[in-house]
Order: C-alpha cells, then sequence, then structure tokens
C-alpha cells in the first residue's frame, strides 16, 4: 500500500494505520530533526513526537496531490522552526571556535560535500532554511523535486539554495585552509 492509500485510509476512519505511517516514517523524521537540532536528541525526540502528533491530527487536511513525504516533511520543518524560534536569538558556536577544535579531524581529509559525515559536521554554519535543504538532500535523500513540494516553491530555486549553501560552505572551508574538492 502507498503512502497515499495508507492516508486516505485512515482519512476513512481506519486510524489505526496510522501505526503504519509512525514505523514507516520515524527513523527518517527522528534522524530529520536531530540534524536540524545539531545533534541535540532531546529536542529531536520533541520535534519528532510533535510531528507525528500534528500529522495525527491534521490528517484529513492531506491532499494526495502532493507526496505524502513532502508533506509529513513540512510539518517537521515547521515543528522544528518552532522549536529553534526563541534559540535563534543566540548565535551558534562560531565557525572559528568550531574548526579550532576539531582541526585535526579536517587536516587529513579533503572536504567532500557528498560525503554525509562532512554535511553533517558544517550543518551549523549554515542558516536554518540551507540546513533543512542540505539535510533533506544530502542526508535523508530526497529529491530536488520532492523538496519544492515541501517548500512550495520551484525546482530551480532548490537548486540554487543547495549550490549557495555548498559554496558557503565552501567559503568557510576555504578561508580556515580546508582542503575543498
Amino acid at each position: 500500500m502507498t503512502d497515499e492509500d495508507l492516508v486516505i485510509e485512515i482519512q476513512k476512519g481506519n486510524t489505526e494505520l496510522f501505526n503504519e505511517v509512525t514505523e514507516r516514517y520515524f527513523d527518517k523524521i527522528f534522524r530529520y530533526t536531530t540534524k536540524m537540532h545539531l545533534g541535540n536528541t532531546d529536542d529531536a525526540e520533541d520535534s519528532t513526537s510533535e510531528t507525528f502528533y500534528k500529522a495525527y491530527r491534521f490528517i484529513n487536511s492531506y491532499s494526495p496531490s502532493i507526496p505524502f513525504s513532502a508533506w509529513i516533511y513540512r510539518i517537521a520543518r515547521n515543528t522544528v522552526i518552532d522549536h529553534l524560534r526563541p534559540k535563534m536569538r543566540h548565535p551558534n558556536v562560531s565557525l572559528d571556535s568550531y574548526l579550532e577544535n576539531n582541526q585535526d579531524h579536517f587536516e587529513d581529509a579533503p572536504l567532500d560535500l557528498s560525503d554525509k559525515m562532512m554535511v553533517e559536521k558544517f550543518l551549523e554554519f549554515v542558516d536554518e532554511e540551507e540546513r533543512s535543504i542540505l539535510a533533506l538532500f544530502y542526508i535523508e535523500g530526497l529529491s530536488v523535486k520532492e523538496i519544492s513540494d515541501l517548500y512550495k516553491i520551484k525546482e530551480n530555486t532548490i537548486t540554487v539554495k543547495i549550490k549557495r549553501a555548498k559554496s558557503k560552505i565552501k567559503k568557510y572551508a576555504s578561508e580556515k585552509g580546508i582542503n575543498y574538492e
């Protein structure tokens, strides 16, 4: 049964099928919220739980005109933003400080943005939207189209945002003498 078929059945009143939705998406949403919360698993757990609560509560608002994955990731994204909003007033650790404390790790290894681990290391140095898009694209493996559906903006715009975020990371790395290829 596809995600969309499953949700249609839930909308018809077969609510126990929501457990299947949770099984299909829990790990993905938790991984995404963990990246968005920069590894803070307590906040990620809260955001993940709230995401599924909201998805269940508003399941009747889902329309199969967009992929279910885009719909639930949008809920997760908005939930994380709500959690991060009070923290956004306080800047993250500076890149200089991070690199000074982690220089040994970077000296021998070139920075390769296709490497999930390196993307994860640099997520905190881009803004929230860039962090979300990079996490969805490189870590969760969503396509540009799926991310476009999630953000409700054109695919070309998502592609540009990915390129700009990569350029920002490349610039940071270059300024710190980290080999970027």
